[in-house]
């Protein structure tokens, strides 16, 4: 479930790209969570990483979820009738190694933190899970960056509700860290994530299923009672596939934070520049007062 936040108009000016660390051996992008974010996410995944391997760069997919596909999970998650039973993660790999002719490692597992290694890889991981506690796990695994002015690992987090979502790409977990961001006027080397900016995505006080009622519903819960909107995590991986193409590919991601409203139409994104991240952290703590 996303945070709540207020569509308004984020500062966008002196935008400059993310630039990310190029002293690593590998490039491992890690999805976790295969449900109704990273079901559609994952093609985006196998897609980058063949255009990066065609690009002779050394690329290390992997896919983890401990969940099999459900009658449930139909039509709104990436997956067919054919394949309820089937592990999320493993059922993803197989399809979409055999489409984009690359290598996909799958885990049928819950995510946690010391499942990685990182050491000399530049590590993205593509959060697509609805509860606190791999949100927890996910941020987790930034704390590493906090010796190092270019981050080894970067999160890309993925949320929505009944016809919201976010998209939020961040190296760090505690405001100070952003005060390095910048040291090179013509890039930005840090932004703050999902963590950082929306706690309450990490705390179990705020996520605990309470009720029955639709707003306090987890996204599986909201999409098998068709509450949520059909297209809602479609327009989620959309945006996530474009910020991670745009971060990896073409190098020239100038956003670090995307929202919608389908309801409305609106959508806001939060430029690399320091005005727009003071920006975000002055609404989350006008938020939290």
């Amino acid at each position: 479930m996303p945070p709540t936040t207020k569509l308004t108009a984020a500062k966008t000016t002196q935008s400059v790209p993310i630039r990310l660390r190029d002293d690593y051996q590998q490039l491992k992008i890690v999805l976790v969570g295969c449900g109704g974010n990273g079901s559609h996410m994952a093609e985006a995944i196998a897609r980058v990483g063949s255009l990066l391997t065609q690009q002779g760069q050394k690329v290390d997919l992997l896919f983890i979820d401990p969940d099999h596909v459900e009658k449930g999970n139909i039509p709104r998650q990436n997956f067919s009738e054919a394949e309820i039973g089937l592990n999320k993660a493993q059922t993803l790999a197989l399809r979409y190694s055999a489409k984009w002719g690359v290598t996909i490692k799958a885990i049928p597992a819950s995510f946690e933190s010391n499942m990685l290694h990182y050491y000399s890889e530049l590590t993205i991981l593509l959060g697509c899970v609805d509860n606190p506690a791999g949100r927890a796990a996910l941020a987790q695994c930034l704390e590493q960056n906090n010796q190092e002015r270019s981050p080894r690992v970067w999160w890309l987090d993925l949320g929505n509700g009944l016809d919201t979502g976010q998209v939020v790409l961040g190296s760090a977990n505690q405001v100070e860290r952003l005060k390095t961001a910048f040291y090179l006027s013509s890039v930005c080397t840090i932004t703050p994530s999902a963590a950082c900016i929306h706690p309450e995505l990490v705390t179990e006080q705020s996520s605990q299923l309470k009720t029955k009622t639709v707003g306090e519903q987890s996204c599986a819960q909201l999409a098998m009672t068709n509450a949520q909107m059909p297209a809602v995590n479609q327009m989620t991986a959309a945006i996530g596939a474009a910020m991670l193409t745009k971060l990896l590919v073409t190098c020239d991601l100038k956003y670090w934070a995307s929202y919608f409203d389908l309801s409305t139409g609106k959508q806001v994104s939060y430029a690399t520049s320091p005005a727009a991240i003071e920006d975000a952290l002055v609404n989350v703590k006008r938020t939290a007062s």
